[in-house]
């Protein structure tokens, strides 16, 4: 049903005369009614449960809050009200002239006249208010006359009546009979109210049938009663299940914050062990390696001893044989890159990290270069390794997102090998050939420890050079294959030039004060060493040999002196010794130890043997390949040794 402004200011005009008429006084100014209707738009404009209605736009439209249009507004209507319940008509409101005198001074004012209503105009106007007044607008009106109570008629209540919420109106406040829901009860009850009063006017059968029906009638209001108390009471009990249930939630809430505080005391106390068992472990390896070195300065003389025998046995080559040598290997030394190259594989490495932040999920990325352009060692044709580290949000599969971004960046042929022990993604940028992984922070430590030990003696590079040529044309530098890897190789020379050669040239940065080391926490293991290379050139220069001579060392010993079954190249402590550490188990299933044919340590993860997929038969070629070039070198013949 359309909502009528019209029609509705038109019976709010009706019941605000019939409120006035109760009160005690029967002349009201055309001020006071206008007050009304002002307070009135006031309520209705801007009540948010009342704004709806557009009556407000209509009383404010014809200006009935200001005397003058109250005024024009009544003598428009063709009686007193809009409807003939109204027990006002058009002869009871009459303009007269009232002169009041208050403190002297006059007020001439216009007036309305409203009689006192007797009991039965009451009745009859409250129930023509029932019948006949559309039921939208009992509970606007019910508001309003509360509202005008309070902010107008303060002293009296009018035509009385008791205060109700107003669901309809979202619990607005409203005298109980304007309302829709009192109006539709008593619109039911006079309806059967008129079967009684035909009872007295029939014969007795007919007031027998009259009674019948008002026994039925009762029974349809008690059953009523019952079902409206019944839904009562459903209603209760919903809101006591809401109330257990709002209660059971807190509480499971309660319990899972408990839990997680107890889940995080005790994760913060197995931190605190682990951290205390790993100090107890590292205060453990620190003394057992205090021995190893007190041992180490006991028999130091006697390897000098040996050292001056070997040396003695290897004065039998003449000059011109070191001379050819020395010049060979310092051809070798001109395939290392360039600083041209170098400044670009750095240049590449800013570009990609800001090429990758550009992509959502590598916003924070952060690239890493390590392998060879890292340590230094490499080549004019050697590829250049990245690392991509602070990455959030990737897939279970992190290294194929990291292609795609690639690939969206203009990178290209993009080849992923993601079945590898550390995934990769190759590709070319900017004319050089590029692998990058994913969270390696250890491979770029590692190559910067050799970097540091190759800065400090120039001789290091010539010999490098030396042995990966002679190790690749001889067939044993191929990690696939389950020879030596580059990694291993170098390895190699360091722990040599550390403790075989004498005066030792390499010193053992992994070994000095705690104050000099630069230290790192990767992947739970300690990584510290010395990269200053300065405080150790005088070391290095103590050692006169040439490259060539050291070369050739290094063949000899690895070729006839290293027991490959029993000995380790310890990097760590920068030792050649009888094996500290176990091969671990072959498989899960299998408890039986690895064969280590030859094992050359991880100078940061004690316990990894970098040279672990080497093989007996491998390791034998490895071997006789030492034996084949050195014997070659002492007479001279690179090409043998080279083959060249």
């Amino acid at each position: 049903m359309t909502f009528d402004p019209k029609g509705f200011t038109e019976v709010l005009l009706d019941v605000i005369l019939f409120e006035c008429a109760s009160q005690p006084k029967n002349k009201y100014t055309f001020r006071e009614l206008a007050c009304a209707f002002y307070n009135s738009l006031l309520l209705l404009r801007f009540d948010s449960n009342l704004n709806s209605s557009s009556s407000h736009v209509y009383i404010q439209k014809h200006k009935l809050y200001t005397t003058q249009g109250l005024i024009q507004y009544i003598h428009s209507l063709h009686r007193g009200g809009n409807n003939d319940y109204s027990p006002y008509p058009n002869h009871a409101i009459r303009k007269v002239l009232w002169n009041s005198f208050d403190n002297d001074a006059c007020y001439d004012e216009e007036f309305v006249y409203l009689r006192a209503c007797s009991s039965t105009e009451v009745d009859n106007f409250f129930s023509n208010y029932a019948e006949k007044v559309p039921s939208a607008f009992h509970d606007y009106i019910a508001a309003v006359v509360e509202h005008l109570r309070d902010c107008c008629w303060d002293e009296h209540r009018g035509s009385g009546g008791v205060g109700v919420v107003l669901s309809s109106l979202a619990g607005t406040l409203g005298v109980a009979k304007y309302s829709m829901e009192h109006n539709a009860h008593e619109r039911l009850r006079r309806r059967q109210y008129l079967p009684d009063k035909i009872a007295r006017q029939t014969s007795f059968s007919q007031r027998f049938q009259v009674a019948q029906m008002g026994r039925e009638y009762r029974e349809r209001v008690r059953l009523e009663r019952e079902y409206r108390e019944r839904e009562r009471l459903e209603r209760d009990v919903r809101l006591m299940q809401k109330k257990k249930e709002e209660a059971r939630r807190m509480q499971m809430e309660e319990v899972r914050r408990m839990q997680k505080e107890k889940e995080d005391q005790e994760r913060e106390r197995i931190l605190k062990d682990m951290r205390r068992m790993q100090k107890e472990k590292e205060d453990q390896e620190q003394e057992r390696i205090l021995r190893d070195m007190r041992r180490m300065r006991i028999i130091e003389g006697y390897k000098a001893n040996q050292q001056r025998l070997l040396q003695q046995q290897l004065q039998h080559i003449d000059a011109p044989h070191l001379a050819d040598i020395n010049l060979y290997l310092n051809e070798l030394k001109l395939q290392a890159a360039t600083a041209d190259t170098r400044r670009n594989v750095e240049t590449l490495r800013q570009t990609l990290e800001t090429t990758l932040r550009t992509h959502p999920r590598f916003r924070n990325a952060e690239v890493s270069l390590f392998g060879s352009f890292e340590s230094g060692l490499s080549t004019l044709t050697s590829d250049a390794d990245f690392t991509v580290s602070n990455l959030m949000g990737l897939t279970i599969e992190p290294i194929h997102d990291l292609a795609r971004a690639l690939q969206l960046s203009g990178y290209g042929p993009i080849k992923t090998v993601a079945d590898a022990r550390v995934p990769i993604v190759t590709f070319t940028g900017q004319g050089i050939r590029c692998d990058m992984n994913i969270n390696q922070p250890m491979g770029v430590f590692n190559s910067q420890l050799i970097h540091a030990y190759q800065k400090i003696d120039t001789r290091f590079l010539g010999i490098w050079f030396g042995l990966r040529s002679l190790a690749d044309r001889h067939g044993i530098l191929n990690g696939k294959n389950r020879y030596l890897t580059s990694y291993a190789l170098t390895m190699m020379l360091i722990v040599f030039l550390q403790d075989v050669t004498s005066p030792p040239i390499l010193p053992r940065l992994q070994q000095q004060s705690t104050y000099k080391m630069t230290t790192r926490i990767i992947d739970g293991y300690l990584c510290a060493y010395d990269k200053d290379a300065r405080n150790y050139s005088e070391l290095a220069a103590k050692n006169t040999k040439t490259h060539g001579e050291l070369l050739k060392e290094f063949c000899q010993y690895f070729g006839h002196t290293f027991n490959y079954a029993t000995q380790e190249v310890n990097p760590r402590l920068g030792v050649i010794r009888n094996r500290s550490v176990k091969p671990p188990p072959r498989t899960l299933t299998d408890s039986r130890l690895k064969d280590w044919s030859i094992c050359v340590l991880d100078p940061f993860i004690a316990d990894r043997n970098v040279t672990g997929n080497c093989r007996g038969i491998n390791v034998a070629v490895i071997q006789r390949c030492f034996r084949t070039v050195h014997d070659a070198l002492v007479k001279d013949d690179i090409k043998k040794a080279f083959k060249v």
